[in-house]
């Protein structure tokens, strides 16, 4: 194939070109591939966040309950000591 002055341009600048759209073209799939792997691990944030607020509620529940226990426990043995002293 040979170079015909005015028809298409200058070769060099021609895959110049090619090559500069095959850079931005792959830019842009990497960048597609860094969003969609971003919206993957905020889901799985999101997931995460509601599995810690339900373990927080969770424990919330069963240190209350715990608390509960203690008080109504002081109270009887303070009833008994109170009891045995009258």
């Amino acid at each position: 194939m040979s170079y015909t002055p005015g028809v298409g341009g200058d070769p060099a600048q021609l895959a110049q070109r090619i090559s500069s759209n095959i850079q931005k073209i792959t830019q842009c799939y990497s960048i597609e591939a860094n969003v969609e792997n971003a919206e993957v691990h905020v889901q799985q944030a999101n997931q995460q966040l509601s599995r810690a607020a339900d373990y927080q509620r969770k424990s919330r529940k069963t240190l209350c309950i715990i608390i509960l226990i203690l008080v109504i426990g002081v109270a009887i043995i303070s009833l008994i000591i109170w009891g045995l002293n009258h």
